[in-house]
C-alpha cells in the first residue's frame, strides 16, 4: 500500500518490501527514519522519546505530540492507522522535493521567459520535452504525490489514476468557462459558496456515518453530471435551432416564412 511513496523516499527496499503497518516496530523505525532523514522537525536530542521504541505508551503518546506539532489534519488512532501514515508520507514527499523545486525556481523562471521571446517554436520543443517524461519513475511519482497534497487531494494506489484525477481538477479550476458553458471570469460571473456536506439531504438513512457521507458526495456527484449533460443537450437544441428557424417576414406575402 505505502511501497511507491517509501520507493519515492528512497526507503530501504528490503524493509519496504516487508513492511507491515501492524508490527509496532517497523512503523516505529519508519516513523524514526522518516524524522532523521526527511522532515527534521525536531532537533537531534529532542528525538529520544521517537527512538523510544521499547516503551510503547511513551511511544504512542509522542507520537501522538508529534502530529499535533505537524499539524496533521487527521487524530491518531488505530482506525486511522494508515491515513496517517498515508499523510506523514505524503508531508515527506513535499519537504523533500520541495527543496529541489526551490534551487530550480529561477532556472524554470529563465527559461519560461525564453520560451515568450522564442515564441511558438519553443512551444513545439516543450511539447517534445513532455513526451520524454517518464511517467513510472519514482521522481514522477514523488512529484505527482506532491501536488495532490498541495491540493488537498486524496491519493491512489495507481498513480496514473491520479493523474487523471489531477488533470481533471486543473481544468475545472483553471478553465474559463463553467460546464454548463457560461464565462466565469468575466462582469456576468456568478461566484459559488462552499457547500457543507452536513446540509446536504440524503433521502435515507444507514446509521453509519461515513456510509452517509459517501453516499451524499455520490449524489452530488451524479446531479452534477445531470447538469452537465442537461447544458450540452441545450446547446444541441439550440444548434438545430439556428439552423431549421430562421423566420423572416415578408410584409408583401402577409406571411411569416423564408
Amino acid at each position: 500500500m505505502f511501497g511507491r511513496k517509501l520507493s519515492a523516499l528512497q526507503y530501504d527496499k528490503g524493509a519496504a518490501s516487508v513492511f507491515d503497518i501492524n508490527n509496532p516496530k517497523m512503523l516505529g523505525e519508519l516513523i524514526v527514519w522518516l524524522e532523521d532523514q526527511k522532515i527534521r522537525h525536531y532537533k537531534i536530542d529532542d528525538r529520544k522519546k521517537l527512538r523510544n521504541l521499547k516503551n510503547p505508551q511513551q511511544w504512542d503518546e509522542a507520537f501522538s505530540r508529534y502530529l499535533e506539532e505537524l499539524d496533521c489534519p487527521i487524530q491518531c488512532s488505530d482506525q486511522m492507522k494508515c491515513q496517517v501514515l498515508d499523510w506523514i508520507l505524503g508531508y515527506a514527499i513535499k519537504l523533500e522535493y520541495c527543496d529541489y523545486n526551490e534551487s530550480n525556481q529561477n532556472t524554470l523562471r529563465d527559461m519560461t521567459a525564453e520560451n515568450l521571446r522564442r515564441g511558438g517554436s519553443k512551444s513545439s520543443k516543450g511539447i517534445e520535452a513532455l513526451k520524454n517524461i517518464d511517467i513510472n519513475s519514482a521522481d514522477f511519482k514523488a512529484g505527482l504525490s506532491s501536488v495532490c497534497l498541495l491540493l488537498e487531494m486524496p491519493r491512489h494506489d495507481n498513480h496514473l489514476i491520479m493523474l487523471q484525477a489531477l488533470a481533471l481538477i486543473c481544468k475545472q479550476r483553471l478553465s474559463t468557462q463553467d460546464p454548463s458553458g457560461g464565462d466565469t471570469t468575466g462582469a456576468g460571473a456568478t461566484t459559488g459558496s462552499r457547500m457543507q456536506l452536513s446540509d446536504v439531504e440524503l433521502g435515507f438513512k444507514t446509521n453509519k456515518e461515513a456510509t452517509e457521507k459517501a453516499a451524499k458526495i455520490l449524489r452530488l456527484l451524479h446531479v452534477r453530471e445531470l447538469r452537465e449533460l442537461q447544458s450540452k443537450i441545450d446547446e444541441a437544441i439550440v444548434a438545430c435551432q439556428n439552423i431549421t428557424a430562421d423566420p423572416r417576414v415578408d410584409q408583401r406575402l402577409g406571411k411569416i416564412g423564408r
